[in-house]
């Protein structure tokens, strides 16, 4: 009776050390696999924001047409244009450029002044070296974990048919 007893207890014990060691295993599986989606998710995310600024430059909202004829540029009375047109369709647009912030840096020619390029600073004679910075979307949600990504573009001032050099930059917040 004590040999089948204590023989009971060993296999017991044996079970129990056994469901110690999977809960364990499940446990580190469980988290590397998490680190794992986290990842990909980032790298999903970057993706993405690197598709859309590769197809930014040329979406019809802010595209050079001259005479009915693409151009590979920036036109800014359509970035203007566009900041007016975003706050009706928010929607649309959130659900489009994500948790981004979308600028467009004027480079060359060097403006005179740090300001943001809008309305009011159209309108003013020193345009367009009186600002430097189209803000053309801003997102609600800002951390301190983001990723950024820029290019170069070319930029219309068709008010002064003359044409620059800018930065478009995309600001992915995580």
């Amino acid at each position: 009776m004590k040999k089948a007893q204590i023989h009971a207890g060993e296999t017991i014990v044996v079970l129990i050390v056994f469901i110690i060691l999977v809960s364990i295993g499940l446990i580190y599986y469980t988290q590397f696999r998490s680190e794992g989606v986290k990842q990909e998710a980032t790298e999903l995310k970057s993706a993405k924001s690197v598709s859309l600024l590769s197809i930014l430059s040329s979406i019809p909202e802010i595209k050079c047409t001259q005479k009915a004829k693409e151009e590979e540029c920036v036109d800014t009375v359509k970035v203007l244009a566009l900041k007016n047109i975003i706050p009706q369709n928010i929607n649309y647009y959130r659900s489009t450029f994500g948790q981004r912030d979308i600028t467009l840096e004027i480079l060359y020619p060097k403006p005179s002044k740090k300001a943001e390029c809008d309305q009011s600073a159209y309108k003013n004679a020193g345009y367009p070296s009186n600002c430097n910075e189209y803000i053309i979307f801003s997102s609600f949600t800002k951390t301190s974990n983001k990723a950024i990504l820029s290019t170069p573009v070319s930029i219309y001032f068709p008010e002064t048919d003359t044409y620059g050099i800018g930065k478009l930059t995309i600001t992915t917040y995580s």
